[in-house]
């Protein structure tokens, strides 16, 4: 029993610090966009004058400091010269869909251990291995490690569809389990997770053992977007106060 309670205990602290790394997750979302927008509504003052200085110095090097300034002459070596990098859309997003998924396996974890303890060590066991995964792949998404993260959540979605259809062998689920919100929202995750890892592989972003994955404002915007999505549907499911 003692074991269960810490387990469960456990389960509740890994589930709320997802919630909160979620939470801060979206703050990080928004607050880059609204310090753009800003910025853009107030130039500084001396924009002007710089790219003035910059023809001038152009016009020097090339021989010709007579010629005229232009409207808007380009600035050599400055940020709106150089070629926007791509958004990287499919090794963030399956970091964030797997993490999400552990958040929600982590959630489910107590209720399990009080009515199952075999059901509960098994969500608790899960969420800590696709958290870990979500770990090792936000540093260095290898090929292996991708393959690996298909494996992981096409193998839990498809456990899944074994619980909700005929159950489980040995006595350890003899009905069908039904189904609810939190797997519902659990295999959307890890199908999303699956179908990223199998992307960054086929597109050749991770082509390389020594390829790291990106910063966050490299990543594309629909997978900063997931990660305010994933802290937002564990908070309401949470607050539901149902369980799967």
């Amino acid at each position: 029993m003692s074991t269960a309670v810490g387990a469960s205990m456990l389960a509740h602290g890994l589930h709320y610090a997802m919630v909160l790394a979620g939470l801060w997750g979206l703050a990080a979302l928004l607050l880059p966009h609204a310090l753009t927008r800003w910025s853009h509504a107030h130039p500084p003052a001396y924009d002007e004058h710089e790219r003035r200085v910059a023809a001038l110095r152009a016009a020097v090097t090339s021989g010709a400091p007579g010629v005229a300034f232009p409207d808007d002459p380009p600035m050599v070596g400055t940020a709106s010269t150089r070629a926007a990098p791509v958004p990287v859309l499919s090794a963030p997003l399956a970091v964030v869909a797997t993490a999400a998924a552990a958040g929600i396996h982590a959630a489910v974890a107590p209720p399990h251990l009080r009515e199952q303890t075999v059901a509960g060590l098994f969500f608790l066991v899960t969420a800590a291995a696709q958290l870990a995964w979500a770990a090792a792949a936000a540093g260095r998404p290898t090929p292996t490690l991708l393959r690996a993260g298909v494996v992981l959540n096409l193998g839990l979605v498809a456990l899944w569809l074994l619980t909700r259809t005929a159950g489980l062998p040995f006595g350890l689920l003899p009905e069908p389990h039904p189904v609810g919100p939190w797997d519902l929202t659990c295999v959307a995750w890890q199908v999303a997770a699956a179908a990223a890892c199998a992307g960054a592989l086929r597109d050749g972003s991770v082509g390389t053992d020594d390829v790291r994955c990106p910063s966050w404002f490299d990543w594309h915007p629909s997978t900063r977007a997931a990660v305010g999505a994933a802290a937002v549907s564990l908070v309401l499911l949470t607050l539901s106060g149902a369980h799967s």
